[in-house]
């Protein structure tokens, strides 16, 4: 083997080495943030309801955190959305679908709160879609979108998952796939005991 074959040899050595090398500590940095990251994620930074006040559509009724509670504790689900939010858009059928699944589910309800909106343009964009709401969902409007800043939710769509006391349980940011097994069974799991 020539003198400039050996140097080549051992150079390639040398950078495969490094390469393998510089690999197994990305792999490591990143398996570790992502570790980290999960287990921050599991405490969220909202750790309760915010006292809050939305417009129940077609209504002068006003939605709270107190009346949510009422008569009795229950698991809910809090949703922001809009019809000028095209990542909502896409996702509601599929949200309204699973609601609509768990319509007999007892303990448990689901505010859909539209921001920065016009009860028109959510009728507009519900019958476009034949979209029926199930008993177990109230639709809320917000005009202003003073809600979302109450939450912290700073992008829609935001979903939130309250217990019984008012303490956040999840926090799902952006479009979820909701045909997903994971949310039936982690409403499921934190439903309250039945009477």
């Amino acid at each position: 083997m020539s003198e400039n074959n050996k140097k080549m040899s051992w150079l390639l050595g040398v950078l495969t080495a490094a390469l393998v090398i510089g690999l197994g500590v990305y792999f490591y940095v990143q398996y570790n943030f992502v570790k980290g990251f999960e287990a921050k994620s599991d405490k969220p930074l909202l750790k309760e309801m915010p006292a809050f006040s939305v417009t129940k559509l077609d209504s002068s009724d006003l939605i709270t955190k107190a009346t949510l509670f009422q008569p009795t504790p229950r698991l809910i689900m809090v949703h922001f959305w809009a019809t000028w939010c095209s990542p909502c858009l896409t996702e509601f059928p599929q949200l309204v679908k699973k609601l609509e699944s768990m319509k007999d589910t007892k303990g448990f309800v689901a505010i859909l709160i539209a921001i920065n909106e016009n009860p028109n343009d959510i009728h507009k964009f519900l019958d476009k879609n034949g979209i029926k709401l199930p008993a177990n969902v109230l639709m809320a409007i917000d005009e202003k979108g003073q809600s979302q800043f109450d939450f912290g939710t700073v992008k829609i769509p935001e979903t939130y998952l309250f217990n019984g006391k008012g303490e956040t349980l999840e926090k799902f940011i952006g479009p979820q796939a909701w045909e997903d097994r994971f949310f039936a069974d982690k409403i499921q799991a934190n439903l309250p005991p039945s009477p």
